[in-house]
């Protein structure tokens, strides 16, 4: 039996080919009539899954209902079959369907409702008998899905540096090709103290492809003047003949990604931060960094808002971000314990601003100096005894943002003009 089993095994490996099956046997013919028994049963009873629907690729519901479309490959009418389901490495369920399945013919089945955490998650599903005998065609009996929990929202202000190799918890990524895509690598420039930043491998992704990097679901309810911002550090591709450049998006959500709005298209030029080069970007430098700032003023007062980062190819160059921050900066300039004092003066100013902070919790404060559109005209260390002198004449006439961090922790903000 166990030489006959090897030869089964051999065939369904080699999809068909026969070839050790007609090689000449020096057993009796009992063995090639069982062969030729096994051989018949798996075509005539053999059951496979089609597809697994009604599971999304996310949600925030922390419970899905499965189904699966079964399918009759066999030649024999199908008229019972037991089907396996599990999530993860969790004990299997078994499911026993009954029916009148022609060949080729498929049926659908709901499974029971299942329980799911938080997170990242693969359900399998499989074909375990078929007309009351052991399916052994493993090429179509199994069929599985990855799908993502996003789960409850948390309360702005959320802040997220990036310190190890590993998304935060809640945030993920779609990868629909399977190349190139969203993956975290340490960062080079240590502007704030920050280890890791978040790349999107343009220089070897097709164009064409789109990757998604989704950030966790976020409750905005508490907080007024919203703002989503983040660190950006991008160029595109070009030599002396060609040139590619990429497209980053951010869409946003209130009802857990039933309907997505833009409420950020940038592209080339618009989107770098360094002239186009023709070798592999990575920033190495905080000036090839700028600050961008998204108005939420449309998601004030909604308890779940997921955003999405959507990476469109066109096979340019990296792009690189950091420091993703949901917060009200006026909010936190208020009610956070750590700010204890910021005093911006001459406000409005000219020549100079003098920037005086105070704060016997912060070790290593750090200061940004953005105008409105989150482009950077300022960045460098502050003292927490003395007043810190940034030079404005060559800055053009506006309001700016000066944005106080201690190591990675957002303190808050003031606002000033300079007026020449």
């Amino acid at each position: 039996m166990r030489k006959i089993l090897l030869i089964v095994l051999t065939f369904i490996s080699c999809a068909g080919k026969l070839t050790l099956a007609q090689q000449p046997d020096k057993n009796t013919d009992q063995d090639s009539h069982l062969l030729f028994s096994i051989y018949k049963d798996l075509f005539e009873n053999d059951g496979g899954v089609a597809s697994i629907i009604s599971v999304p690729t996310y949600q925030c519901l922390t419970s899905i209902t499965p189904s699966v479309e079964i399918v009759n490959y066999g030649s024999n009418i199908l008229t019972n079959a037991v089907i396996g389901y599990f999530i993860d490495s969790d004990p299997p369920s078994f499911f026993t369907w009954e029916g009148s399945l022609q060949p080729g013919a498929l049926d659908t089945i709901q499974f029971n409702t299942i329980q799911v955490s938080s997170g990242s998650h693969v359900l399998t599903v499989s074909i375990v008998t078929a007309n009351g005998l052991l399916d052994i065609n493993n090429g179509n009996n199994n069929g599985l899905v990855d799908f993502y929990i996003v789960g409850n929202s948390i309360a702005a202000p959320v802040y997220e540096p990036f310190s190890n190799f590993e998304l935060p918890e809640g945030d993920f990524v779609e990868n629909f090709d399977g190349g190139a895509t969203w993956s975290l690598l340490p960062r080079s420039d240590q502007i704030m103290a920050e280890d890791y930043m978040l790349q999107m491998h343009f220089y070897y992704s097709n164009a064409g492809n789109v990757d998604e990097f989704y950030l966790k679901n976020i409750d905005l309810s508490g907080i007024a003047d919203a703002t989503l911002s983040f660190d950006l550090a991008y160029t595109y591709y070009k030599n002396s003949v060609v040139e590619y450049a990429d497209e980053l998006k951010v869409l946003a959500s209130s009802d857990c990604g039933n309907i997505w709005n833009v409420i950020y298209d940038k592209m080339k030029d618009e989107l770098a931060t360094v002239p186009p080069d023709d070798v592999e970007f990575v920033p190495l430098f905080s000036s090839q960094w700028r600050t961008d700032y998204i108005d939420l003023a449309n998601y004030a007062g909604s308890s779940d808002v997921m955003f999405r980062f959507e990476a469109i190819s066109g096979h340019g160059n990296n792009l690189y971000l950091d420091n993703l921050n949901v917060s009200a900066l006026t909010a936190i300039n208020e009610s956070n314990t750590l700010l204890k004092s910021l005093t911006v003066f001459p406000n409005p100013s000219n020549a100079s601003v003098t920037i005086m902070f105070s704060s016997p919790t912060s070790d290593e404060p750090s200061v940004i100096l953005s105008d409105l559109a989150g482009r950077i005209v300022y960045r460098g260390n502050l003292s927490s005894l003395d007043e810190t002198i940034v030079n404005t004449s060559n800055i053009p006439e506006g309001v700016y943002l000066v944005n106080v961090f201690d190591k990675s922790t957002f303190l808050g903000c003031e606002k000033f003009q300079v007026i020449h």
